[in-house]
């Protein structure tokens, strides 16, 4: 093999691991930093649920709390999930009205009243949105956080409507 072809090789193999080793360094910091990182590279578990809690929209004064954090950066949801969606594009009926508190070290960091069902989704699992919110913009990332979701005024005929329902807090697309 003729040197000019050796370093054609040389040139072709930097070209094509050199990206490769800069990637390989710089995912653990831009994972944590970069939305559009993981955009193009998405985590395995990018997608899958930070936390999952049962909610029961019938018992009025009742409080539910679940644990997270946030562990990419970019636009999250806190919503509700049921077990008998309505049909696409359809709205969810509720009368219920809900208060969210989040906390991070004890300290109250956000206060909101959801008066019934928001804005709805439907994937493999449907449900609606309680509330949308932006790492490291809204709320912090990798930092333990609570969320706090009481009942302010029960609806007894939701459940029988779209079945069992459950808190998820859960991280969703950039684009």
């Amino acid at each position: 093999m003729t040197f000019k072809k050796r370093r054609i090789i040389g040139i072709i193999g930097i070209v094509v691991l050199l990206p490769v080793i800069l990637i390989a360094i710089a995912t653990p910091s831009c994972r944590k930093s970069s939305p559009m990182f993981n955009l193009f590279f998405p985590a395995t578990d990018l997608y899958e649920p930070l936390a999952v809690s049962e909610i029961d929209f019938a018992k009025e004064g009742q409080s539910y709390q679940i644990d997270f954090d946030n562990k990419y950066p970019g636009l999250h949801m806190l919503a509700i999930r049921v077990s008998n969606p309505p049909q696409i594009l359809e709205e969810y009926e509720g009368s219920f009205i809900l208060r969210l508190l989040l906390s991070k070290d004890g300290k109250n960091i956000l206060s909101e009243s959801i008066e019934g069902p928001g804005s709805p989704f439907w994937s493999d699992r449907s449900g609606f949105v309680i509330k949308h919110y932006r790492v490291p913009e809204e709320l912090p990332l990798g930092e333990p956080l609570k969320a706090e979701i009481t009942v302010i005024r029960a609806d007894q005929g939701f459940e029988a409507k779209y079945g069992t329902s459950e808190i998820v807090v859960k991280k969703l697309s950039d684009e």
